[in-house]
């Protein structure tokens, strides 16, 4: 593993939990994984190395620590020191720091990416007429989903839309960015070019032409939410896909069309406190306006939270709030805890448009 690049997931002005990070480079989610990692705005790590093992994590982690680039303050607790922040900043100067941050903490970039390369293959084909080709890779969630999105969209003369929509996008982006990024594409008898074909700064590795194009295609979600009745507007899908798992997403999903807690729990016959765990999740990977907050934490509940809870939102405690200290009250704790994190960003995003 680089100690150079996990070192750049750690903060010199944050504390945070090795254990959070392992989590979220393995897509091992528990609430108090997601949690920790929404508030060290992270997310974009979810899933990123899922072959990595916890031995190797660690001995990494002791050679930063014995370079004194990164201190442990409390047992499990990381910091990185001033001359590990020195190290982050030579590091930059030579690898892709990722732009849009964002979008990686709030959608599924990856999943989206696969979405829109299966629709713009499809697309080049269907301008050539040709119905004998090899469909790029996609799991089947996505392959389903591009199909349903050609076949309601087909109709609105789609080969002209999606160029023009294309060309649109395009333009927004620095030359040398669009003309490497178009290289890429799959269609009628285009290959795509691969990473190491493009010439790019020889200081990048793989794994910087790996953030570079996820990048690109975070940019391409905000031209997505910006454009909503745009084909690429319509391809989007505004949630996490790959993140919330098949049995999470029945739950948000049976939720979200009005059922309570105590009825998604008898008709999916699991624990309670599982269906909570799918709810909390939910509500950290979806946007703020996806989940119905206000079905769960009532007038009173908010009122009785905003009374105890004046702090930071980091320096929040079940124990200033808890009566009887039941999962109940934690349920209702984190989630106020969760829609009060996403407001004050959807208020900073505000601000800094």
């Amino acid at each position: 593993m680089d100690a150079q690049w996990l070192l750049t997931l750690y903060d010199v002005n944050q504390i945070r939990r090795q254990r959070v990070i392992y989590g979220l480079l393995k897509n091992q989610l528990t609430v108090s994984t997601a949690y920790n990692g929404m508030l060290y705005h992270q997310f974009i790590l979810i899933g990123q190395r899922p072959w990595l093992t916890k031995q190797e994590y660690d001995q990494t982690l002791q050679q930063l620590i014995q370079a004194q680039w990164l201190t442990e303050v409390a047992k499990g607790q990381m910091q990185v020191t001033a001359l590990g922040l020195e190290q982050q900043t030579l590091y930059w100067q030579n690898h892709y720091r990722v732009q849009h941050v964002l979008m990686f903490e709030r959608y599924d970039v990856s999943g989206f990416r696969d979405a829109f390369l299966l629709a713009n293959q499809v697309v080049s084909e269907a301008s050539f007429e040709s119905k004998s080709y090899y469909p790029l890779p996609a799991d089947n969630m996505t392959k389903n989903w591009v199909k349903k999105w050609y076949h309601a969209n087909k109709h609105v003369d789609i080969v002209f839309q999606w160029a023009q929509q294309l060309k649109t996008y395009l333009e927004t982006l620095p030359r040398q960015d669009a003309d490497w990024l178009t290289s890429t594409w799959v269609g009628h008898e285009v290959p795509g070019m691969t990473h190491q074909q493009i010439s790019g700064p020889t200081s990048w590795d793989e794994e910087d032409y790996y953030w570079w194009e996820l990048d690109q295609y975070a940019q391409l979600i905000e031209f997505a939410l910006a454009n909503p009745k745009s084909l690429i507007g319509k391809l989007f899908v505004p949630y996490r896909r790959l993140t919330i798992s098949a049995s999470n997403l029945l739950t948000y999903q049976a939720f979200e069309q009005g059922m309570s807690v105590n009825e998604i729990q008898k008709q999916r016959r699991l624990k309670i406190s599982t269906i909570r765990e799918h709810l909390m999740l939910s509500a950290m990977l979806v946007p703020l306006d996806q989940f119905s907050y206000e079905r769960i934490l009532n007038v009173d509940v908010v009122a009785y939270f905003q009374t105890r809870l004046t702090q930071p939102l980091t320096q929040w405690s079940f124990d200033q709030v808890k009566n009887q200290g039941t999962a109940e009250e934690f349920f209702y704790f984190r989630l106020y805890a969760i829609q009060q994190f996403k407001k004050a960003e959807q208020s900073e995003d505000q601000v800094n448009e």
